[in-house]
């Protein structure tokens, strides 16, 4: 290890490159040396420019991240899946989510950022035909968010589309990819309906997060939920090429053990589970403006609902009244009910869980969506 201390930093990133996460956790208790090495290391590893400096300049940078954390948008997608396993290759594509109200100021910020809009082509999916998109974007948002089923490409792949309202794709000159996909409710809940654990990896503006990383990076593990048989396989398939090993069940032992990700205890964003990685400050910017407060409160559960089936589980708390719509468990919910602050709201506020069915019983007049279960 004095070795190792010895050797000029470069040198060191290039051993470190090819040790696995589990075993950097492991080093950094060797010595203080070792330690401050490893500190060095993370920090260029999961550095800001290693998602958002492929794709923007600078300073594209700041914009585009303000633009993201006012919107409450999120990035997703293979680039921050191989950042957070140290993967080298650079990425070509990006998925940005965010609410289909802040589409067109998003869109229009990427095409002043030398990026073109790429129509996605007809398709057929289920006996449906979907229209190649129009050619202009401002004219296709329009086209798409008017449709019952809009054209979303191939996203059904990997998520549950049902609360996408469009998928809207952008290129550079230098083939880089950027597709913006608008979300009828909050991002994260689209994240939670992804088919796997271990796509569920995102960047805010301002963090990196991972929900599932210690089954995801240190144990190598995915969680197929609940899924499509069509999709499902596609999931083995890549998972396996991968080195990932699959299961669509859980021991006793996990879904009861209090410390485990995967145990069924509610689960949240920034909860001890999860990695956060923070980003460089963003100058010129009021945090308490931003929209995506939200996401620091939303829950979930995975729950059993027969052999061999996972599922997350949460539900969805909207009213106009409302800055945004909050992902949480009905146990969060009834906690929300309970807070005087929403009395004078309990006829209007819609809900889709259990605590909205007990407002309904005491006489509240407040309607109830259906569960959302993935």
């Amino acid at each position: 290890m004095n070795a190792l201390n010895n050797l000029p930093y470069p040198a060191q990133t290039t051993l470190f490159d090819v040790v696995p996460t589990k075993d950097l956790l492991a080093l950094r208790v060797v010595s203080k040396e070792t330690l401050l090495d490893l500190n060095q290391y993370t920090s260029t590893t999961f550095a800001l420019p290693n998602i958002y400096g492929h794709f923007f300049t600078p300073n594209q940078q700041p914009v585009i991240r303000t633009k993201l954390a006012h919107a409450g948008g999120l990035i997703s997608g293979p680039a921050v899946f191989d950042m957070f396993r140290r993967q080298s290759a650079e990425p070509q594509r990006i998925d940005i989510y965010a609410p289909e109200n802040t589409i067109p100021a998003i869109g229009q910020a990427i095409k002043e950022m030398d990026y073109t809009y790429q129509p996605l082509p007809s398709k057929v999916k289920n006996r449906w035909n979907y229209d190649k998109q129009l050619p202009v974007f401002e004219d296709a948002v329009r086209c798409e968010f008017s449709k019952w089923c809009p054209n979303t490409g191939d996203i059904d792949s990997f998520c549950d589309d049902s609360t996408v309202a469009g998928v809207f794709t952008f290129a550079n000159k230098k083939e880089k990819e950027i597709r913006l996909i608008a979300t009828r409710t909050e991002p994260v809940e689209v994240i939670l309906s992804f088919h796997s654990t271990h796509l569920m990896n995102f960047a805010t503006a301002t963090e990196y997060v991972s929900l599932y990383p210690k089954s995801t990076f240190l144990d190598k593990r995915a969680l197929v939920l609940e899924t499509p048989t069509t999709a499902m396989q596609g999931i083995y398939d890549q998972c396996g090429k991968e080195g990932w090993t699959t299961t669509n069940s859980l021991t006793a032992e996990e879904v009861l053990r209090r410390d485990d990700e995967l145990s069924l205890q509610t689960r949240w964003v920034g909860d001890s589970h999860c990695w956060i990685i923070k980003l460089a400050q963003l100058k010129d910017f009021n945090q308490e403006e931003a929209q995506y407060h939200a996401l620091w409160v939303a829950s979930w559960h995975l729950s059993c609902p027969g052999a061999n089936r996972i599922q997350i589980s949460f539900h969805r708390l909207e009213d106009k009244r409302l800055a945004n719509p909050y992902i949480l468990t009905w146990e969060a919910e009834k906690a929300v009910w309970a807070h005087p602050c929403f009395r004078a709201l309990e006829d209007a506020i819609v809900t889709g869980g259990i605590a909205d069915n007990d407002h309904q019983m005491e006489g509240s007049n407040g309607d109830s969506d259906s569960d959302h279960d993935r």
